[in-house]
């Protein structure tokens, strides 16, 4: 049936050609409420497009006659570019109104020539997403998981947003018709023609963004988001004044590059992250449940009672085997004394003895220890498995106040190669030893704000959905951390893809003092992507050998190495600073120079443990 409705369509776009051609008129349905018919009106008449059926007189007051006694009066109407959901909705009710009363309904599509209107007079089931007013206008009324059938003017409307809804309203118009049909007549009462349900709640409570298209729902482990292509600007502003007007609360925003983001509140049931990328006119709702606890920390009064400080922690040392271990670690110390980490390395005891060593020589009070964040860039193992050590060994000695990440579902992990148990391991034992520690889910244009400290939220993986997770360095995040204009850009284990997303859609504003070299000097990095950011201190999360290897590469191939910008003369770099087996301590002070006032380096983390710096960080 499928097939011979998709020929009718076809069929009707030639009539469409013919009419207009041939300047055919067609008298329209009949207007309605008194029992006359109508006279001409402006613009497109529905017969423009019809597939010519004999209709009847105007129906009574307060009734709608679909058919009158043999005699179609409705039209159905279906978009010129319908899916086959919308195609299939449009079949189910023709065989039902045929199979009811005997007689086949007329169907059109929703074409009109340009410069015409659509005839608001004229009998008709406007079936999914139409370009009628009337269409459009429920449209924006249905929530996302729900459907709606409903009158506005001569107009019966079937919307929805999903095929299992649009379903779900097609069974319930045709069981409206059933009951109210008598032999070859079926007769409705306008005020009965109202139906709704909530088929999928997990995206009904997302705020319906006005006149746009929902084209992917994205399931973000535990949060659902919404993606409307071919957005603008204009459309996330639109959407914004909307929450407003409806009384939801904004809780922040933020503008960087051609990145958009604020984040909402309603009635403490639900928050709203939303984001605009200008690189790929795309907007993003992310909805999940409200939890006041878990929103990213604004600006809050402390006590200052040392200066800021950044560390690099040396990666290669000898775990239990003779070979040397690679990953990545950073801490910062702020001005209250608690610290932030960023991932950590291997799942050694020696690595997270190593970490423990290093914030009790970085620490004001080394036995009273506090992390303010642990962030996770994602849950591979030389990034994640520290962690697992650290809360094994060494939590009952320090309080961790937070971790933040943004964790792919299973599903997608099950696509790459990222081992979940990592997860499952953390939030056991943390559960058990520390069960305040805050959980909080990265978003685009987040910011959180520890004392001094602001971490800015570039990427997360919601920014490529819903393309497939098939690497999962893609689903790393990217992160800013600022003091004051002091900028240390973090780029994890950034991707390929990752690389072409935070470019297009940031550009100059990724302009950094600092920079992470992304994943490590493998795949990920570029000397486009590192023309943006601009940096002036390079730190290279790279043990000896591939730091070395690294650096030939790019000294070698200056033209096409994805590292070769750090060597090349002419930028603002000064210094590059690989981890190897050392302890970096940098002093910074965001008023002086370029954000760093000193700092000192360690050959090991023995030589760091008994205070014997090297002479100068310099490499």
């Amino acid at each position: 049936m499928k097939g011979l409705l998709k020929s009718a369509l076809l069929l009707l776009a030639l009539l469409m050609i013919c009419t207009a051609v041939l300047c055919a008129c067609n008298t329209t349905p009949p207007s309605g409420d008194n029992g006359e018919t109508s006279g001409e009106s402006g613009g497109a008449s529905s017969g423009d497009n019809t597939i010519s059926e004999e209709t009847t007189e105007a129906p009574l007051t307060g009734e709608f006659r679909i058919v009158d006694n043999g005699v179609p009066v409705f039209t159905l109407v279906a978009s010129d570019n319908a899916t086959d959901a919308e195609l299939e909705a449009v079949s189910e009710i023709r065989d039902a109104i045929s199979t009811l009363t005997g007689v086949d309904p007329p169907l059109m599509t929703d074409w009109i020539r340009p410069g015409d209107v659509h005839d608001s007079e004229a009998y008709e089931i406007l079936i999914g997403k139409t370009n009628y007013e009337e269409s459009i206008a429920l449209q924006n009324e249905t929530s996302y998981g729900a459907y709606r059938v409903d009158v506005k003017g001569n107009k019966i409307l079937l919307s929805a947003w999903s095929e299992p809804a649009l379903k779900k309203a097609v069974s319930s118009f045709i069981s409206m018709m059933e009951n109210a049909a008598q032999g070859n007549t079926i007769v409705l009462e306008r005020s009965s023609i109202k139906s709704t349900a909530i088929v999928d709640h997990s995206i009904d409570h997302i705020p319906v963004v006005p006149n746009k298209e929902l084209d992917h729902v994205y399931d973000a482990n535990g949060a659902y988001e919404a993606i409307f292509n071919r957005a603008t600007a204009e459309d996330f502003h639109n959407y914004i004044a909307k929450l407003d007007a409806e009384g939801y609360q904004k809780y922040a925003s933020n503008e960087r590059g051609k990145v958009l983001s604020a984040t909402y509140i309603y009635e403490e049931q639900y928050t709203y992250n939303i984001f605009f990328e200008g690189g790929f006119n795309e907007l993003c709702v992310v909805a999940e449940r409200y939890d006041e606890e878990k929103l990213p920390p604004k600006e809050a009064s402390y006590k200052k009672i040392c200066e800021p400080q950044f560390a690099q922690l040396g990666l290669e040392y000898n775990y239990g085997s003779n070979k040397p271990q690679n990953g990545m670690c950073y801490i910062w110390r702020l001005e209250d004394g608690r610290f932030i980490i960023l991932d950590g390395g291997f799942n050694y005891l020696k690595g997270a003895t190593n970490l423990m060593e290093t914030l009790k020589g970085m620490a004001v009070d080394p036995n009273d220890i506090t992390i303010a964040t642990w962030a996770i860039s994602h849950f591979h193992g030389d990034h994640v498995g520290t962690l697992v050590s650290f809360v094994k060994n060494y939590l009952y000695k320090v309080e961790i106040e937070s971790l933040l990440f943004n964790l792919p579902t299973l599903e997608q992990s099950k696509m790459s190669d990222m081992n979940w148990n990592y997860w499952n391991t953390i939030n056991s034992q943390l559960k058990t030893l520390s069960p305040k520690t805050v959980v909080y889910k990265a978003h685009p244009g987040q910011i959180y704000h520890f004392a001094d400290a602001e971490l800015e939220i570039l990427y997360t993986l919601e920014m490529t959905a819903p393309d497939n997770l098939t690497y999962y360095n893609t689903c790393s995040l990217i992160i800013d951390v600022k003091f004051d204009d002091f900028n240390m850009m973090m780029l994890g284990d950034c991707s390929t893809v990752t690389n072409a997303n935070i470019f297009a859609n940031y550009g100059e504003a990724l302009e950094a003092e600092v920079v992470q070299v992304a994943h490590h000097g493998y795949d990920g990095g570029s000397t486009g992507l590192y023309e943006k950011i601009n940096p002036i201190y390079v730190f290279w999360p790279a043990g000896g050998t591939w730091y070395s290897t690294c650096e030939n590469n790019a000294t070698e191939n200056p033209a096409t190495d994805r590292s070769a910008y750090f060597f090349l003369s002419g930028t603002r770099v000064d210094m590059i600073y690989p981890a190897l087996a050392r302890v970096i301590i940098m002093d910074i002070d965001p008023a002086v120079g370029f954000g760093f006032s000193g700092g000192k380096v360690y050959s090991t983390i023995d030589d760091y443990i008994a205070g014997v710096s090297s002479p100068a960080p310099l490499d």
